[in-house]
């Protein structure tokens, strides 16, 4: 056991079954071993919110892990992607393959009390580019003090949703097969 990579799996009982993968996706990872548990599903949820760290050895594994799954059918939702994975997604366009990101964690700063925050977006949260807003998702509520919070980054932090936009569908449920 890897005790710097850590996996679950639940079985819904509808057909869906739902993964949450955390710690530090390197070449040490145990993917292979929720292979078989996943490809029997009809639908398959990955949360990868406690993802800290992807190197590139984890990010190859990572990404021809969901090629297979996707191989066998099943349709893939991905949920509540970490800072770690968003980079990686950036570097690489094809890094998710066919799995549908339906939300993910963005840095926030509220000036209000001066706390760096992350919070949940979809996808179809961030306005487009060349937009009025610039790219950037609208404030938050602060989790400290409940003022606004805004978003902390470059425009550059949402360029995987760009990529994916008009390529398949990005926030929608996965399909039964």
């Amino acid at each position: 056991m890897n005790p710097k990579f850590e996996s679950a799996c639940h079985d819904r009982g509808d057909g869906t079954t739902y993964t949450k993968i955390a710690g530090v996706v390197d070449e040490d990872h145990e993917l292979a071993i929720l292979t078989p548990k996943l490809k029997t599903a009809l639908r398959i949820v990955i949360d990868l919110a406690d993802v800290e760290r992807v190197n590139d050895a984890g990010a190859r594994a990572l990404h021809a892990w969901l090629d297979e799954l996707s191989a066998s059918g099943v349709a893939i939702g991905i949920d509540r992607v970490s800072s770690a994975i968003v980079a990686r997604m950036n570097e690489n366009p094809a890094f998710m393959g066919r799995a549908t990101v339906r939300s993910f964690f963005a840095p926030f700063y509220c000036g209000a009390c001066e706390t760096e925050q992350v919070h949940l977006l979809r996808p179809e949260e961030v306005p487009p580019e060349g937009g009025k807003e610039g790219g950037k998702p609208p404030p938050q509520v602060c989790t400290e003090c409940a003022a606004n919070a805004e978003f902390d980054g470059t425009s550059d932090y949402f360029r995987f949703i760009r990529r994916i936009i008009g390529t398949r569908a990005v926030v929608a449920e996965p399909a039964a097969r």
